[in-house]
């Protein structure tokens, strides 16, 4: 996995990313360098808590409410695979163009149905 991804500046004049709360906004900013090349992560609210926000536990009990605000924002789609609950991020192959897609390692998760991997 990359050390780090593309935040563009055009989330500050996202109408939907700044309609949420700031905690929402705070934690998928934080989620953002954590996904794979594909923009998923685990849904599973305490591997998330742990991979994006270790030192805050107190997050763990909020976290459920606060992806739901990213998947009412059309920022994240949460669905279930056999590898348990699934977050992908909708704008990150379009905020992420300039990553080495084949060098990076095959996400462990399936795409969510309707999506297409790069």
């Amino acid at each position: 996995m990359a050390r780090g991804r593309m935040l563009s500046q055009s989330i500050a004049e996202d109408f939907e990313f700044n309609a949420m709360g700031c905690e929402a906004k705070m934690l998928f900013m934080m989620a953002i360098p954590h996904l794979d090349r594909d923009g998923l992560i685990s849904g599973h609210t305490a591997i998330l808590q742990g991979r994006i926000c270790p030192l805050m536990p107190e997050m763990l009990p909020r976290l459920q409410s606060i992806i739901a605000e990213w998947v009412s924002a059309n920022l994240a789609i949460a669905y279930d695979s056999p590898k348990g609950p699934v977050l992908f991020f909708t704008g990150f192959s379009k905020n992420n163009t300039g990553m080495r897609y084949e060098r990076e390692a095959p996400s462990i998760f399936p795409h969510p149905t309707g999506w297409a991997r790069n």
